[in-house]
């Protein structure tokens, strides 16, 4: 699995695109591949996902990685439903609104509000209780608000 990760990452950073997450399981007698990818700045496109998927399925190394197995490959973008965990996530998130489950103590958990500033090791929201910190190692996971 390490060696089809890092085929995927070396293909998607040619691609100007980010990693987000991977894995591998086995379905019935099939390998499911499936991969999560943005760019640095969130908002991949369709075309991008495209050629990104094209670009892995014709890799022989990544053929090779399977040998006689049958799989299936699924590339796609994080969503609006995917948790946000990491710093990069919350970059790629800048200025929108998220719901955040943390267990930082003095805040109510969740707490919603807009995404101010990322920093290695912190985030600031602000929300109809001002400015708040919170370090991104007390956060459980984040979600995007979605407002109609």
């Amino acid at each position: 699995m390490d060696k089809v990760k890092k085929i995927v990452k070396n293909i998607a950073e040619n691609q100007k695109c980010e990693l987000i997450d991977f894995d591998i399981q086995n379905r019935s007698n099939r390998k499911f591949v499936k991969i999560i990818t943005d760019i640095p700045s969130g908002g991949i496109s369709l075309d991008q996902i495209s050629k990104l998927t094209s670009l892995i399925n014709n890799n022989d190394e990544f053929n090779a990685c399977f040998a006689k197995e049958d799989f299936r490959l699924e590339v796609s973008s994080p969503g609006l439903d995917y948790p946000l965990r990491t710093t990069r996530d919350f970059k790629r998130n800048l200025t929108r609104k998220i719901r955040i489950f943390h267990n930082a103590v003095d805040i109510d958990s969740p707490v919603v509000g807009k995404l101010e500033t990322v920093h290695d090791n912190e985030i600031e929201i602000i929300g109809n209780f001002g400015k708040t910190k919170i370090f991104i190692k007390d956060i459980d996971y984040a979600k995007i608000e979605i407002e109609f």
